[in-house]
């Protein structure tokens, strides 16, 4: 039978594990917070931990927004790049309920047009798949997709590097949105943002 003193030992040993591992991942999430920050300010961006744009209700149409509940936006990055504004966000929703309960993480980016663009709507099949993009009729290697071909050409070519992971690239009426699963690839869009910018405007800008 265990002694007095050694389950009190086996107990603070067991809550200092615990602090342990609480204060690493608020270090690593402050690292990453300023990293954010740091990529912001050399783009000449805005960053705020908080959702100031109300990213649930202003992308509300996009598949990935409807594609579960719960859902937030934060570490959001927004300003301009060649004329276009854009935004960069972490997003994340849950699928289930109970003990069925899952959250789904993703690195966010969305560029708004001055005009109305192509409907397109293409996912990688390495990601979770939601309901709008199962109704995809066309497929290109890992990924399926509606709407206009040549454009799901022309991000399939440019984004290799963005999509290692998986994700989706969508467009409605005037913006693009496009999204990495995290944590692997979380960060890939928000480092790449001007090479995303330039494809967007070179496939979308006659």
């Amino acid at each position: 039978m265990p002694q007095p003193m050694g389950i009190l030992l086996l107990l603070v040993l067991s809550l200092a594990a615990a602090g342990l591992a609480v204060l690493t991942v608020v270090s690593l999430r402050q690292r990453r917070r300023m990293r954010l920050a740091r990529v912001a300010s050399d783009l000449g961006f805005r960053y705020s931990r908080e959702d100031l744009f109300n990213v649930p209700v202003r992308y509300a149409e996009f598949a990935l927004v409807t594609s579960g509940h719960c859902l937030l936006a934060s570490n959001v990055i927004s300003g301009h790049l060649e004329g276009l504004a854009v935004r960069a966000f972490d997003f994340q929703y849950e699928v289930g309920h109970g003990t069925r309960r899952m959250t789904r993480q993703y690195g966010v980016v969305v560029v708004e047009m001055p005009s109305p663009l192509p409907r397109l709507l293409m996912w990688h099949n390495g990601d979770f798949t939601p309901i709008p993009a199962r109704q995809a009729t066309q497929t290109r290697g890992p990924w399926s997709f509606l709407g206009n071909a040549e454009l799901a050409d022309g991000f399939i070519a440019a984004g290799d590097e963005w999509f290692a992971h998986g994700g989706c690239v969508e467009i409605r009426r005037h913006a693009i949105l496009l999204a990495t699963p995290a944590p692997t690839g979380r960060d890939a869009l928000v480092t790449s943002l001007p090479n995303i910018v330039h494809t967007v405007k070179r496939l979308l800008v006659t």
